[in-house]
């Protein structure tokens, strides 16, 4: 079961990743912080919002820079396809796209929670509650 997963490799501009390489080492906080707001924050409520900033700042300089790194380095649909189990996501309008994996990965089933951002599970715990269900009872 996966949360709004990042898409498969591709769908984010290699320059805009590029972009990110090339600037996370000066400061990675200010970096991470202007992808979420250009993507991951649309739509989250804003004590969500101020709480993730503030955890963002409590995690170390050097696991901001790997994680985010990482994060643009993975195709996590190559595992996901080795996986023989069943496959369920929860996503936000804008991650049903082409790219996104419950679309790249047969046999991933997914649910659309809209008004949102990226962290459906702070944001809309009841409605994310819901549309877990039925895959924890399978």
């Amino acid at each position: 079961m996966l949360v709004d997963p990042q898409p498969a490799l591709g769908a984010i501009p290699a320059e805009q990743v590029q972009q990110i390489h090339d600037s996370i080492d000066e400061d990675p906080y200010a970096v991470v912080e202007q992808f979420w707001a250009q993507q991951m924050f649309i739509d989250t409520r804003a004590e969500v919002k101020q709480g993730l900033l503030a955890g963002l700042h409590q995690l170390p300089r050097a696991a901001a820079i790997e994680l985010t790194k990482e994060a643009f380095a993975i195709d996590v649909s190559v595992a996901l396809r080795r996986y023989a189990g069943p496959k369920f996501t929860i996503v936000t309008p804008r991650n049903d796209a082409p790219l996104s994996l419950h679309n790249v990965v047969p046999g991933v089933s997914h649910r659309v929670v809209s008004g949102t951002g990226h962290w459906i599970h702070l944001d809309k715990p009841e409605e994310f509650n819901r549309a877990l269900d039925p895959f924890l009872s399978v």
